[in-house]
């Protein structure tokens, strides 16, 4: 399995690297939300647009992480809870048939 993401991860880096070369007379302005930049190369505009694409990403990925840590952390809680309340169900069960069994016992069935 790693030979194919290899394999991938090198043809990825080729089509950037062969890209890149292709269009590195190519200069672009980007405008957001009335800021403009100056001119740069068509490749340092979209390696921007993919780190920019990567950070939001993974902020996303950070919050969903902590949300599920958060909600596994209750439900493990409520686990333990409910594990000790059947031991002491059990226990309670317990000490109620020896109860029963020594006074059966004492009354000399």
């Amino acid at each position: 399995m790693w030979l194919v993401k290899a394999f991938f991860f090198l043809l990825l880096l080729f089509v950037i690297v062969f890209f890149s070369v292709q269009n590195a007379s190519d200069m672009v302005m980007l405008r957001f939300f009335g800021y403009e930049s100056a001119e740069m190369p068509l490749i340092e505009a979209l390696l921007f647009a993919f780190l920019a694409g990567l950070s939001v990403a993974g902020l996303f990925a950070l919050w969903k992480y902590f949300s599920l840590l958060k909600k596994y952390k209750a439900a493990l809680e409520e686990n333990n809870k409910l594990v000790d309340e059947i031991g002491a169900l059990r226990k309670i069960s317990f000490d109620d048939s020896e109860q029963g069994d020594s006074e059966e016992l004492s009354r000399g069935k």
